[in-house]
């Protein structure tokens, strides 16, 4: 048992040691001490959370509540030594959707980072390949690697989901339907390659 106490211990030092590092602001400094004197909760959940270990397993982990496991990784994350939420992820992803950037390479990072679960329950910013090409009048002309290398070439940014082995899920944003459909439309008579 005294063995065990001492890998704790050695944890929440290198732990503490490392969170002084990135940060040394006044208010984390304070949220800091007072973690020490509460029995330093949030050292003991910040290398179980930087491992990717959910509220749940670090409750059960380290035995005490998963509101207090909660209430550390609020702070954590504020303090940028964790990285954010399933939901707050989501919630900045919709944020970005909302917003879109001028920029290709922003875009398409953005559709990049899309998980098939935040397209799923959120469809009115996508469309798929399968509409795509029945809207521009087009019928199935491309498999879908094909078609998503063509609209990155146009500076359309898509997003592959592979489902199985050899079947494949394409979106685009719905922002770009449009401009999609003009290009499939003329195409192959107009194709560009920004490179």
């Amino acid at each position: 048992m005294e063995r065990h106490k001492e890998g704790i211990d050695r944890i929440e030092l290198e732990s503490l040691a490392k969170a002084l590092e990135s940060n040394r602001s006044p208010q984390f400094l304070k949220g800091i001490a007072l973690s020490l004197r509460q029995g330093g909760t949030m050292l003991k959940v910040l290398p179980l959370a930087e491992r990717g270990k959910g509220p749940t397993e670090i409750s059960r982990i380290l035995q005490i509540s998963v509101q207090s496991v909660a209430s550390s990784e609020i702070h954590l994350r504020r303090w940028g030594l964790i990285p954010e939420s399933r939901v707050q992820r989501t919630k900045r992803l919709l944020a970005e959707l909302s917003h879109l950037p001028d920029s290709f390479e922003a875009r398409q990072s953005i559709v990049d980072s899309i998980s098939f679960r935040l397209y799923r329950d959120n469809p009115d910013y996508f469309v798929t390949f399968t509409r795509l090409l029945r809207d521009s009048g087009r019928s199935k002309m491309f498999v879908n690697i094909r078609l998503a290398d063509f609209l990155k070439c146009n500076q359309i940014a898509n997003r592959l989901f592979w489902l199985s082995i050899n079947k494949s899920y394409g979106i685009i944003l719905a922002a770009e339907n449009q401009k999609s459909q003009e290009l499939l439309r003329e195409f192959p008579y107009k194709v560009t390659n920004p490179s």
